[in-house]
């Protein structure tokens, strides 16, 4: 045995050998795996007194995997969530797999074509049923309009139900150790009677007022939950596509769109967690205190955490340089200007 001085230059022959003795590779492995099939078709359908119907149809399956093998050093002891390294690098073995079987299509009508302040109206029209082995099956639609009552000016707008599948790493990453930040609401706490919520919250701090967190930060578990439910929701958008003939290669566009979504897939967060285990009596199982009442543990696993709201514009330019013998240039300008983004965390919920 040599002994290192951690607190010297370590620069030494013998210090660098010795910290080598003692080292260990710490090696993660994750294998991915894809697997996929689809079909499909489009074309013209029939025509009505405006023009072709167009249609395109489609099914796919879809196969994925994924599994996670963290180093021996990493590997989470799950009696005291510590393992053989820094606390922020431990983890957990997670494998996981889902498919998922689609069938899909989408037909624009013409309803117009050549007619006062409509020289064309289309309407479009087009649904997805999707069937996942860890959630089971959803429909999801769009309907739309593209008019053009002038030469040069587009309008169009659209209506979307939406939906997005919880990935793998979602429904199944492996618990690991965050160093969260909180502020403990049982601070100076003098008691509370008997069947309040705060008798929950905290559990074993002293009621003379004299408690104070001694750490800024807590030992939060972070991980995948094999509950979770999609997030659905709906996307609405309307704007104008403008080619100004005074200009050729320039176009113009400007669109307002709104997007609201339920069972949002995130964490409660830390504190939101112990606030209402304090005011509400509501995820006090999912964190510990030790016997002087400083915050032991706390579990903030993903889950269907709430509503998210938001909407704002998108703007664009853009002008197509003449060509020349060293090829096609175009400038163009695209920015988005949110107006909302509201995340409403349920926390009258259950977490799983």
């Amino acid at each position: 045995c040599t002994p290192v001085n951690f607190f010297g230059d370590l620069t030494s022959a013998a210090d660098q050998a010795a910290l080598a003795r003692i080292s260990s590779p710490s090696i993660n492995t994750t294998d991915s795996t894809l697997k996929n099939f689809y079909a499909n078709t489009s074309g013209d359908l029939f025509e009505l007194p405006a023009g072709m119907v167009g249609g395109a149809f489609g099914v796919e399956y879809r196969e994925e995997s994924s599994a996670f093998e963290p180093s021996f050093l990493a590997v989470v002891d799950p009696t005291n969530y510590t393992c053989l390294i820094s606390s922020e690098a431990c983890t957990t073995r997670a494998v996981g797999e889902f498919d998922v079987t689609e069938v899909y299509g989408e037909v624009l009508f013409p309803l117009l074509a050549d007619a006062p302040l409509a020289q064309s109206l289309n309407a479009i029209a087009g649904a997805r049923w999707s069937d996942y082995s860890t959630f089971g099956s959803t429909t999801n639609w769009k309907v739309g309009l593209e008019w053009r009552p002038i030469d040069g000016l587009l309008v169009r707008g659209t209506v979307d139900k939406v939906f997005r599948a919880p990935t793998i790493n979602n429904l199944y990453q492996g618990d690991s150790a965050s160093s969260d930040s909180f502020s403990d609401p049982c601070n100076r706490w003098r008691g509370a009677p008997v069947g309040s919520p705060q008798r929950l919250a905290c559990a074993n701090v002293p009621t003379d007022g004299t408690f104070n967190q001694t750490d800024t930060q807590l030992s939060a578990i972070k991980g995948g939950n094999s509950a979770l439910q999609p997030e659905e929701g709906k996307v609405f958008t309307y704007g104008v596509i403008y080619d100004p003939s005074w200009l050729d290669g320039a176009s113009v566009s400007l669109d307002l769109w709104r997007v609201y979504l339920n069972d949002t897939i995130g964490t409660v967060g830390t504190q939101t967690i112990l606030n209402n285990c304090f005011n509400n009596g509501q995820f006090c199982n999912l964190f510990s205190r030790n016997a002087s009442g400083e915050i032991l543990r706390l579990f903030d696993r993903n889950a269907n955490v709430g509503r998210t709201d938001t909407k704002g514009v998108d703007f664009g330019v853009k002008y197509r340089l003449e060509d020349t013998a060293f090829g096609s240039f175009q400038l163009s300008l695209d920015t988005t200007y949110t107006a909302q983004f509201d995340v409403k965390p349920n926390v009258l919920g259950q977490v799983v």
